[in-house]
């Protein structure tokens, strides 16, 4: 009886072991495989993307020249196809639209442009605030402190716009300029009622 129970605690135990290296072999599988098709999958997003971006030249006008050109030469190219993309943009074609490119650009500019002004504004905040303080009529410590939380503001704003400048991405483009233009709402709706009590 006691040999039975020892063999039968060995099968146990082994046979929870093997459970056990099987199921790390399966985790480790799984992992591999999801980081495979991650893989895959930003590949196929890179190559769509220069697919894009090669069909877009060629509507543009745009050639590729070689990069070891002198500098003569690759200037006059860069002109060429500024020139060519200026003429192929002001009689653009309705065949030639494949996606809301330039939909997105101006949502891009407009979300840039709004980020801009808020951070010059902000800027002028601060040199007022400076100002105040040298002229005596502002705290100085109140002063500091408001100077410094007003222009780490409008460093934020500055960042916000270099990363609107890189979005890539429709929806997100999409979200964010529906979100500028509800703050840029809320900011002329508060504006117009102290206007108005005024």
């Amino acid at each position: 009886m006691g040999k039975k129970k020892r063999t039968n605690n060995k099968q146990n135990s082994s046979s929870t072991s093997m459970k056990n290296i099987d199921e790390k072999v399966l985790a480790r599988e799984i992992i591999q495989a999801y980081e495979e098709f991650e893989q895959k999958k930003k590949y196929e997003v890179e190559k769509r993307e220069q697919e894009n971006q090669k069909e877009w030249n060629q509507i543009l006008g745009q050639k590729e020249y070689p990069e070891n050109e002198n500098w003569f030469w690759k200037n006059v190219h860069r002109k060429r196809n500024d020139i060519v993309a200026l003429y192929k943009l002001l009689f653009f074609k309705q065949k030639d639209v494949r996606d809301p490119r330039a939909t997105f650009v101006l949502m891009s500019l407009t979300t840039m442009g709004i980020f801009s002004i808020c951070k010059w504004m902000l800027y002028i905040f601060v040199i007022s605030i400076i100002v105040g303080m040298f002229k005596m009529e502002i705290d100085i410590l109140l002063g500091i402190t408001l100077s410094f939380v007003l222009w780490m503001l409008a460093r934020i704003f500055r960042m916000a716009s270099f990363e609107v400048e890189k979005i890539r991405d429709g929806n997100l483009l999409i979200a964010i300029f529906s979100g500028v233009l509800s703050f840029v709402a809320v900011v002329i709706a508060i504006v117009a009622i102290i206007v108005d009590k005024v």
